[in-house]
């Protein structure tokens, strides 16, 4: 229950805040509003051949008993992939994607408790990956982990 809590609670806050953060980023950078458009759908599952775009898919991969016994507090080790298919401009593509992995970052960063559902989502390390939908050098995909940490009793 504590993965499913930790997966369901990320999903919904970053569907309810992420879209606001890209704006932000717009307008930091100077573009159009809406020149990046929001995703299409998040995802609670990660769909390895979904050519949908942009996308966000939030899984749950691993998981850590924290302190289960005295506490009953879990670490759900959860991904969280943005997926975007760009235009023949390859360094523009690029850009686009980095400014979505800020929008993702400001949006964690605003709230590490999700609105309160967690005890707390620590972002770690990303990393960018073709592998998502129909592997097209257009196509790409940002892939982070974030442990969401979760009182399940």
């Amino acid at each position: 229950m504590f993965a499913e809590l930790a997966v369901k609670s990320l999903c919904d806050f970053l569907q309810a805040n992420y879209p606001a953060q890209l704006s932000a980023i717009e307008a930091t950078a100077e573009l159009e509003p809406g020149s990046i458009a929001p995703p299409l759908k998040y995802v609670p599952a990660l769909l390895e051949n979904d050519n949908r775009a942009p996308l966000v898919m939030i899984w749950d991969e691993s998981f850590d008993p924290v302190s289960p016994q005295r506490e009953a507090l879990y670490a759900a080790g959860c991904r969280v992939a943005l997926t975007q298919l760009g235009g023949t401009n390859l360094a523009d593509n690029s850009v686009e994607l980095r400014r979505r992995v800020s929008a993702l970052i400001r949006t964690v960063r605003a709230d590490s408790t999700l609105g309160g559902k967690v005890q707390a989502a620590v972002l770690r390390e990303g990393s960018i990956s073709f592998s998502f939908g129909d592997k097209s050098a257009t196509r790409l995909a940002y892939v982070f982990p974030i442990e969401v940490r979760v009182h399940c009793p």
